[in-house]
């Protein structure tokens, strides 16, 4: 018997709804084109593709290297993570005209092909560098065109959970799982400026003073003057201490608290006599500090919280360079550390960044640094074109909101006109974000 033609479906649940599929051209990725427009006049993903080498013959090549690039980077930014996803966006007409597909050109770019993007052509070691250093630079792009002179980074690690034995996961008792652990530098703005996928087993501080002091160059070399790094316990290494100290950078990092600190805060440690506050009482002191295992005199900066209720004082301690005064240094710590775990979730669940479910680890390795950079290019453009409360959405936020528009196209033969589904409040907001990329610089060459 042959296969029924299902044109028309008539639901049982209402007949008076009939569902077919002869309808015109639509989309429900039509944001997406504000992305493009952002890109072609920033000129940064044409400008990443144009140094990621191209081992393919040209006389077969149908999807240029700029093409499989932001087609993945726009699926990223629009929610569609796996590359088993571009299959069915092959012909989507928003993602079509976005990486420069005219529509009686090739569709999209099949998810063959966009592994072979991934486990072949990013692998070349030059090509992988092309994308780390692209992260930095999205942040650099962002200093110079606002005059950032300020620059504050924090130095962070999370958990990014394996299934199936992935090559280079290991036990973390830290975590209690199987997993990556992945180093990664934020700075104050939004940026996570570098990463680097290291094996689930790494401590918390393996690898951080060749990570840390690649970027501190090139800020160096760019004439940034004023870098600060925070940290947690974790990175309370003197190797770090000394990186900072020879390239100026100004540095809160978090101690563990230990029996030689605590005698140098002991006056505090006792109840001021008198009525007790209701709220919790909080004082600060500063000392100087060497461990055996540093070459000179630190400043450490203490904190000690009497909450009511409680018999114990709770101790903080931070070795800083910062000339600033004791309670400023912790009310700087705990900004930059709490915007830290925002970048990191955010990364983490609205960016995929530990959908890491190739086999080899240089491959996830890839996968890691085109998310990250899917991430910071969304980054800016939240910094670039948003204004007022919505510069504070999240990038959940501005996916479902700007990226995850639906719209019915009308294809003519000198043009394709988007009908987007938006009502007055967001045509005005699309309207104002596209009048604001035409009046940034144009970068692209």
């Amino acid at each position: 018997m042959g296969e029924k033609n299902f044109t028309t479906i008539n639901p049982q649940f209402d007949k008076s709804v009939k569902i077919d599929f002869t309808g015109e051209s639509v989309t429900s990725n039509a944001g997406v084109l504000m992305l493009s427009e952002f890109d072609n006049k920033l000129g940064f993903i044409a400008n990443v593709a144009t140094k990621l080498n191209d081992p393919r013959n040209p006389d077969f090549i149908i999807h240029s290297m700029y093409g499989l690039l932001s087609q993945r980077l726009f699926c990223i930014a629009a929610g569609y993570e796996d590359g088993d996803d571009a299959d069915d966006l092959r012909d989507d007409p928003a993602l079509r005209s976005a990486t420069g597909r005219k529509k009686d050109e090739h569709v999209l770019a099949s998810q063959p092909s966009i592994s072979r993007l991934e486990r072949h052509l990013l692998l070349n070691s030059n090509n992988l560098q092309t994308i780390k250093t692209a992260n930095l630079e999205a942040a650099i792009l962002f200093y110079k065109m606002k005059g950032i002179k300020h620059i504050w980074l924090d130095i962070d690690s999370y958990e990014s959970p394996v299934h199936g034995g992935q090559e280079g996961s290991a036990y973390n008792g830290y975590y209690g799982s199987e997993c990556y652990h992945p180093l990664v530098l934020h700075d104050g703005f939004g940026f996570k400026i570098k990463i680097e996928l290291r094996p689930g087993n790494d401590y918390t501080s393996n690898g951080a003073v060749p990570f840390l002091e690649a970027v501190f160059e090139r800020l160096r070399a760019e004439g940034f003057r004023h870098i600060h790094l925070t940290a947690d316990s974790g990175y309370a290494d003197p190797d770090i201490y000394r990186l900072c100290e020879k390239f100026l950078v100004i540095y809160h990092i978090k101690l563990k608290c230990n029996t030689v600190l605590t005698n140098h805060v002991d006056h505090l440690l006792a109840r001021p006599p008198g009525r007790p506050p209701n709220g919790p009482l909080v004082r600060y002191a500063g000392f100087y500090y060497k461990a055996e295992t540093w070459s000179c005199l630190r400043r450490v900066v203490a904190r000690v919280v009497h909450n009511p209720g409680e018999l114990f004082a709770g101790t903080n301690f931070i070795v800083t360079n910062s000339p600033a005064p004791n309670k400023e240094i912790f009310k700087r710590y705990g900004k930059r550390r709490g915007r830290a775990e925002q970048r990191n979730d955010e990364g983490k669940n609205m960016m995929f960044s530990t959908r890491l479910s190739c086999h080899e680890q240089a491959a996830n390795e890839v996968r890691l640094q085109l998310f990250t950079l899917a991430y910071n290019f969304m980054v800016l453009f939240r910094l670039l074109t948003l204004t007022g409360d919505e510069k504070k959405w999240t990038l959940a936020t501005i996916r479902l909101r700007l990226m995850k528009i639906g719209a019915r196209v009308i294809h003519k033969s000198r043009y394709h006109r988007f009908l987007f589904a938006a009502g007055p409040a967001l045509r005005r907001l699309i309207a104002n974000i596209f009048n604001r990329i035409a009046r940034l610089p144009q970068l692209c060459c």
